[in-house]
C-alpha cells in the first residue's frame, strides 16, 4: 500500500492539490504506520482489504484519489467511510486504463506527434495508425509508413487524460466543515490465498507421529501490504463473482520466508468458519509465496492400516496412517484443509519420504486418514470362483481374496468389498462388517510370510 497519499480536491471550480504524509511511529516493539493495514485472506483465491487512515478535507465538494490499491481489486466490493460522520461520498470511480506505449499511443491518433528513428532522425506528422507500424500524415497530406522497430523513442506533449500509472479510486465527497477525518477504506481482491502444508514423522514403533505446519500465503494481486495485521479464513466460503468483475495480472513468482517462532497465530471460530489470527504484524509483498508456523511439533497416536480394496488397485495392498484429531490423542484443534507429507527416520537417523496425501478442513475429534502408498511385500488377487443366475433379477456369486504376506511379522489387513443393489452374504470363511449400504470389510491377521484366502458367497438383487 501507498504510504504518500495525494489528494486532489475541488472547491468554487478551481483545484487545489493535498498532499497527505502518512508519520511513522516508533514504538518498543517495532516500527507501526499510522496508516493501519489488515489483510485477511481465504483459501479461495480472495482476500479483504481494509485501511484505517486520517486524511484532511476541505469544507464543501472535492474530489480524492487513493492509488496502491490491487489490480485485482472487484471495484464494485469498495467501501469508503468515515466513521464520525461529516463527510458524505457522492460518487465513486475506479480507474484501471494504465499508461503504457499502446495505451498513449492509442490517445494521440488523429494528433501531432514526432519519431525518433534510427542514427536520430526525427519524422512527424499526424498519427493515423499503430496496428502494426506506425502511419503518420505529413502537413502535405503524404503518409509516411514507419516500422515500430525501427522507432527509439517518442516525443508527446504530455500524459493523455484518463490514463493513469496506477489503478487508483476517486470519490467525491462533500465534507461539512474542513478538517482532519479518520477514514476506513476496505476492498475485496483476488489473487490472495492461503493453504496449509503438514509435515509428520513417523515414530519408530510406528504408533506416534510428530505433525507440525505451516500455511503459504500466495500473494499475486499486484500489490505490496505492508507491516499488516494478518488474518486466515479456513472454510468454504461461498461467492458470486463474474468473471470480468475481477482483473488480472502477472505470473505468480514464490519465494519462501521462515517466520519468527512466535508469537503466532490464535485460531478462534466466526460464523460457521475457523480464523487464525497472526499475534504480529508482518509484510506480505507482490509475487511473493510465505511461509508462517500454524503450530508447533506435535506427537499424536497414530495406527498404520493395510487395506486391499480390488476397485483401486487389484494387485496391491494400500497402506495409511490414520489419527484421531483429539486432545488426548495429542491434538484436538481444528485443521485447516493442506497436504500432509510424512516421513520416517532411517537407521542411521536421516528422515527419507514416505508418502503424502492431502486433508480438507477437519474438525477437532474427527478421523484423519492418510493414503501413503502400496505396502512393497503385501500382494493381493480377488477373483470370481463361480456365479449362478437364481431368477431373472437374482445372481449368487462365489469370490475368493487372496492376501499374501511376504514380511518376516505378522500384519493385519482389512479387505473391502462393494456392492450395488440389495446383497446378502450366505457363506463366509471369515467374518465381517457392513460398514454401509454398498460396503463389507473383511479384517484379517497374516502369518509371516504366509497366504491367507477369504472366500465367501453373496447373493445380489
Amino acid at each position: 500500500m501507498c504510504r504518500l497519499r495525494y489528494c486532489d480536491w475541488y472547491q468554487g471550480g478551481k483545484m487545489k492539490r493535498l498532499i497527505v504524509v502518512v508519520t511513522v511511529l516508533m514504538l518498543t516493539v517495532g516500527f507501526v504506520y499510522a496508516e493501519d493495514i489488515s489483510l485477511t485472506v481465504y483459501n479461495n483465491d480472495m482476500a479483504v482489504v481494509k485501511v484505517l487512515d486520517s486524511m484532511s478535507f476541505e469544507k464543501g465538494a472535492q474530489t480524492i484519489s487513493y492509488t496502491g490499491v490491487a489490480d485485482r481489486i472487484d471495484p464494485t466490493s469498495v467501501r469508503f467511510s468515515v466513521p464520525k460522520g461529516g463527510v458524505t461520498v457522492l460518487e465513486q470511480n475506479y480507474r484501471y486504463d494504465l499508461a503504457n506505449s499502446r495505451t498513449v499511443l492509442d490517445r494521440y491518433i488523429d494528433k501531432n506527434v514526432t519519431l525518433i528513428v534510427e542514427q536520430g532522425g526525427m519524422v512527424g506528422g499526424v498519427l493515423q495508425s499503430v496496428a502494426g507500424d506506425i502511419v503518420l500524415r505529413d502537413e502535405s497530406g503524404r503518409v509516411n509508413i514507419v516500422r515500430l522497430d525501427a522507432v527509439e523513442r517518442y516525443e508527446l506533449p504530455g500524459l493523455p487524460e484518463g490514463l493513469v500509472t496506477r489503478p487508483t479510486l476517486y470519490w467525491k465527497l462533500d465534507s461539512a466543515k474542513a478538517g482532519k477525518y479518520d477514514t476506513e477504506v476496505s476492498y475485496i481482491t483476488g489473487g490472495l490465498s492461503w493453504h496449509a502444508e503438514y509435515t509428520a514423522v513417523v515414530g519408530r514403533d510406528e504408533k506416534t507421529m510428530e505433525l507440525s505446519s505451516w500455511v503459504s500465503v500466495d500473494n499475486n494481486s499486484g500489490a505490496a501490504y505492508h507491516n499488516a495485521r494478518l488474518k486466515l479464513i479456513a472454510g468454504d466460503v461461498h461467492r458470486v463473482v463474474p468473471g470480468d468483475m475481477v482483473l488480472g495480472r502477472g505470473k505468480l513468482m514464490s519465494v519462501a520466508e521462515e517466520a519468527p517462532q512466535a508469537p503466532g497465530f490464535v485460531e478462534r471460530g466466526l460464523f460457521e468458519y475457523h480464523l487464525y489470527d497472526l499475534q504480529r504484524r508482518t509484510d506480505v509483498a507482490d509475487k511473493e509465496m510465505k511461509q508462517i508456523s500454524l503450530f508447533d511439533p506435535t506427537e499424536v497416536k497414530a495406527l498404520k492400516r493395510f487395506v486391499y480394496d480390488s476397485r483401486k488397485n487389484d494387485t496391491k495392498v494400500g497402506v495409511s496412517m490414520e489419527f484421531v484429531n483429539t486432545e488426548k490423542d495429542g491434538l484436538g484443534m481444528p485443521l485447516p484443509a493442506g497436504k500432509v507429507r510424512v516421513y520416517k527416520r532411517d537407521t542411521d537417523g536421516g528422515l527419507e519420504f514416505v508418502g503424502e496425501d492431502a486433508v480438507d478442513h477437519t474438525p477437532k475429534n474427527e478421523k484423519v486418514r492418510l493414503t501413503l502408498g502400496s505396502a512393497f511385500d503385501l500382494a493381493a488377487e480377488r477373483k470370481i470362483v463361480d456365479t449362478r443366475r437364481i431368477s431373472q433379477r437374482v445372481r449368487e456369486d462365489l469370490i475368493e481374496i487372496s492376501l499374501r504376506n511376504r514380511k518376516s511379522e505378522r500384519v493385519t489387513v482389512t479387505a473391502v468389498e462393494h456392492f450395488w443393489g440389495d446383497w446378502e452374504i450366505s457363506e463366509k470363511s471369515h467374518d465381517f462388517v457392513k460398514k454401509d449400504a454398498y460396503t463389507a470389510e473383511f479384517t484379517i491377521d497374516i502369518p509371516p510370510d504366509s497366504e491367507t484366502k477369504i472366500t465367501y458367497t453373496v447373493r445380489i438383487r
